[in-house]
C-alpha cells in the first residue's frame, strides 16, 4: 500500500498544482517540472518491467501460439514505449518530425499487438 501512495501522491498533487488558483504561475512550474519528472521516470520504469515480464513469460512458454502471441504483445508494448520516449525526450526538436515518428512507432505497436490478439483468438477458437 505504501509503495501505491508513493506513486499516487505526486500525481495527485500535480493535478492539484495544475488547476488550483491559489498558486502563483512561478509556483506552479516549481511543483509541476520535477512533478512531470516523476512521472514520466515512473511510466518508463513500469512499462519496463512490464515488458520483461511479457517477454519472460513468453520465453518460459518455449514457442506455441501463447509464446508467440505474447512476444507480439511485447514488441508491441516496447514499440509503444519507445514511442512514449521518442515523444516526450524530443518534443522541443522539430515537433513535425517527431510527431510523425511518434505515429509511426504507435501504429507499429498497437498492428502488433492487434496481431497477437489474433492470435490468441484463433487459438481459443481452435482456428
Amino acid at each position: 500500500m505504501k509503495k501505491l501512495a508513493r506513486l499516487i501522491i505526486p500525481v495527485s498533487l500535480f493535478a492539484v498544482a495544475n488547476s488550483c488558483a491559489a498558486f502563483t504561475p512561478e509556483e506552479v512550474d516549481a511543483i509541476s517540472n520535477p512533478l512531470q519528472m516523476y512521472v514520466f521516470a515512473s511510466v518508463v520504469i513500469i512499462a519496463v518491467v512490464t515488458n520483461v515480464v511479457v517477454f519472460n513469460a513468453a520465453r518460459r512458454m518455449k514457442g506455441g501460439v501463447f509464446g508467440t502471441a505474447l512476444n507480439y504483445f511485447g514488441i508491441g508494448m516496447a514499440t509503444v514505449l519507445v514511442g512514449f520516449v521518442v515523444n516526450n525526450i524530443f518534443s522541443t526538436t522539430t515537433q513535425q518530425v517527431v510527431q510523425i515518428l511518434t505515429n509511426a512507432l504507435f501504429i507499429v505497436g498497437y498492428i502488433a499487438m492487434a496481431f497477437a490478439a489474433t492470435k490468441l483468438s484463433n487459438a481459443i477458437k481452435g482456428n
